[in-house]
């Protein structure tokens, strides 16, 4: 028999839940945000490292509500680059 996965706090799974969905769940300004992944734990630990690295270096944006992702500065600069310069094509 396997050995069950580690444990990652913020990371689990309901057991009233058949589907056998992963969810991750972190605090934002004292409210919970809980976001559902299906069956990818990997895609739910990814969502909380990042959150956890953007809190704790300060360099980023954690989200407000399950819809949207955790960006860093970096992130959120190459995104509005993107946009600006679709801008300016389309003018």
């Amino acid at each position: 028999m396997p050995r069950p996965p580690a444990a990652v706090k913020g990371v689990y799974q309901r057991d009233d839940d058949p589907s056998g969905a992963w969810y991750a769940r972190i605090r934002v300004n004292g409210r919970l945000v809980k976001k559902s992944f299906g069956n990818d734990r990997a895609a739910a630990i990814d969502y909380v490292d990042k959150a956890r690295a953007v809190r704790r270096t300060g360099d980023g944006v954690l989200p407000r509500n399950a819809r949207q992702m955790p960006k860093s500065t970096q992130e959120i600069v190459a995104s509005s680059d993107v946009s600006v310069v679709l801008a300016r094509r389309t003018l």
